[in-house]
């Protein structure tokens, strides 16, 4: 298959697509990158310091990464624009997927591949939406944490059918950015199953999100929470 591969540029991306690359090689790819996740201006010094480090030396890993995959890696200011989609439709995409990438995709873009969009998202929906999902699951005394596999359907943030979830316990020893990391070892593992399938032509069976309850959306923690949180176990 063509896969169309959005990620963002951070060290927990890399990560993944590590993991992926004995199923991303039988399949033709294209990177895309985002630099960031939401709005960043006016982070705590704390969660400044995380990111600095999630992002530290991320390029020369992608451009080993998509050498492995002879692959190529682009950036576009926004997914969405006229410019954009026609690099997309050119590529003919039979699935894309997303894995941490920054930007929101619109119908227009969610519309182009015939199997349409996998997210792999770093929490646990529909109770945990939206950015840092780990950090508040542990801050909210979660007993576990994970990673959930759905389809993106519509523009809506972490909506979508759910194929299924990776759970692990918390490593209390351990730091955020350490818990974040490991949740992509079950996560991509239930991701390439699924490319695998999705390839065989076998249905992927789904359940709506609202069968796990109503959900919440986070955004990013304010000075207090990270101050919370450090109560508990360090970011990095």
């Amino acid at each position: 298959m063509n896969l169309l591969l959005f990620l963002n540029s951070d060290t927990h991306s890399t990560t993944a697509l590590s993991l992926l690359l004995p199923t991303l090689k039988n399949h033709k790819l294209k990177i895309i990158l985002s630099q960031k996740v939401g709005n960043v201006d006016d982070l705590p010094r704390e969660l400044i310091a995380m990111k600095k480090v999630e992002q530290d030396g991320v390029t020369d890993l992608f451009v080993q990464l998509a050498a492995n995959l002879n692959s190529e890696i682009s950036s576009y200011e926004n997914v969405n624009s006229e410019i954009a989609l026609q690099d997309f439709q050119k590529f003919s995409p039979d699935l894309i997927i997303s894995i941490r990438f920054g930007q929101i995709f619109k119908q227009a873009l969610i519309n182009i591949p015939q199997h349409g969009v996998l997210n792999l998202h770093s929490g646990i929906l529909p109770n945990y939406r939206g950015i840092l999902a780990t950090f508040w699951a542990i801050l909210n005394g979660e007993k576990k944490i994970g990673a959930t596999l759905h389809f993106i359907t519509d523009s809506g943030i972490d909506t979508g059918d759910v194929i299924g979830f990776s759970e692990s316990e918390i490593d209390w020893n351990s730091t955020l950015y350490s818990n974040i990391n490991r949740l992509y070892e079950g996560g991509c593992a239930l991701l390439s199953l699924t490319i695998e399938k999705i390839s065989a032509g076998e249905k992927i069976a789904t359940k709506k999100q609202s069968e796990f309850g109503t959900g919440k959306y986070f955004s990013y923690p304010k000075s207090t929470d990270v101050k919370k949180f450090l109560q508990l176990m360090p970011l990095v």
